[in-house]
């Protein structure tokens, strides 16, 4: 007797769920989410469209031009691109904008000088705005007209001699510099913001004691915990290990990596835990109410272990109340995770900027559904 296929128990067939096709903001939201350039979003769009998973009202040609909503806010010259509309930017991406409430990251990873910091200054009308900022210290000298390298006065905040070794660990009162300006000594420019605007950044000076840490490892010759730097990041170069140039990520994988701990002897290994406990209870989110101990505990520390002080060490050691409340607030390692970001879509681009990239950027971080 023949079996007729064409039978199914219903039963059976409820249980099986049916797929729900993709709206247009929610494929907006997962090319988003998978990072995907305009040419991938449109491969994924029409591979759904195939399967019917997909509703009908959605268009696959959107992502062509899906930078255009944002062009308006970017204007394109022939040294650089800008935004012209800040605050219409960010109310644009759904975002309500206070000045206060938002700061300049500046990125000092590539080569600038003192006339394209200025023209970008004035370009996006930062007297307009008088945002906080955040950078590395070779942009604060550019910022502040200040020379930089190895100068006898390096820091904007006071006096003190990067020369004289003999007192860096003893005094902490050094005289305060006066408003900066070209008459004195190692400034050659006039500021660009007040001074005050500068706040200090977390995570590079975080960067700045984990290079001094490891430095002072291989001039001990702990040739173990080296060969371990070397093991877990087997693809750093033996010169950016031995340099210390480490990366947050990293920091982060070792600070909870009991196994390097083991590679230290007794007095490394009182450096580590107190770098360990500042970096926790002092530079993150959190601030321990006795913060300034654990900074003290990790200078002591780290003069033992034969470190010399750097104008990084140097704000720890005279200008610990210059840090701000939660340093986690005004972390840089958000404006590292842009520059990751923009990396990313300059790739996307193959290498040509334009305001459409930058445009196509302001896309990429926008939410459609942002509950989702």
């Amino acid at each position: 007797m023949p079996i007729d296929t064409s039978y199914t128990d219903s039963s059976e067939s409820d249980k099986v769920p049916k797929p729900i096709p993709f709206t247009q903001y929610e494929l907006n939201d997962l090319v988003r989410d998978l990072y995907l350039s305009k040419k991938k979003a449109e491969v994924l769009g029409s591979r759904l469209a195939e399967k019917n998973l997909t509703e009908k009202e959605v268009k696959i040609t959107f992502y062509r031009n899906r930078h255009i909503e944002f062009d308006e806010f970017f204007t394109e010259e022939v040294l650089f691109i800008y935004c012209c509309n800040i605050s219409g930017l960010i109310n644009k991406l759904g975002a309500t904008y206070h000045p206060n409430e938002w700061r300049l990251f500046i990125d000092g990873s590539t080569k600038k000088n003192y006339g394209h910091v200025k023209l970008i200054i004035n370009k996006i009308k930062y007297s307009d705005h008088n945002w906080l900022i955040c950078c590395d210290l070779k942009m604060v000298s550019i910022m502040m007209g200040q020379k930089f390298g190895n100068i006898q006065n390096p820091c904007f905040l006071c006096k003190w001699n990067s020369r004289a070794y003999d007192e860096h660990w003893t005094i902490r009162n050094w005289e305060e510099r006066e408003p900066l300006n070209t008459d004195q000594k190692n400034v050659i420019n006039d500021p660009l913001v007040p001074r005050e605007k500068i706040i200090f950044p977390p995570l590079h000076l975080k960067l700045g004691l984990m290079s001094k840490f490891v430095k002072a490892l291989v001039k001990r010759d702990n040739l173990g915990a080296i060969d371990y730097l070397h093991s877990r990041f087997p693809k750093m170069s033996d010169a950016k290990i031995k340099a210390g140039i480490f990366d947050g990520p990293q920091i982060r994988i070792l600070i909870s990596d009991e196994s390097f701990s083991m590679c230290l002897d007794s007095e490394e290994m009182i450096a580590w835990n107190a770098f360990k406990k500042v970096v926790k209870n002092f530079l993150g989110n959190v601030r321990d109410p006795n913060y300034k101990d654990l900074v003290e505990e990790m200078l002591d520390a780290f003069k033992n272990l034969g470190i010399n002080m750097s104008l990084k060490i140097h704000f720890f050691h005279a200008h610990l109340d210059k840090f701000p409340e939660n340093c986690g607030d005004f972390s840089d390692e958000q404006g590292e995770r842009f520059h990751q970001d923009i990396t990313t879509m300059e790739s996307n681009y193959q290498g040509f900027w334009g305001k459409s990239m930058m445009a196509d950027y302001c896309w990429m971080i926008h939410r459609n559904l942002p509950d989702r």
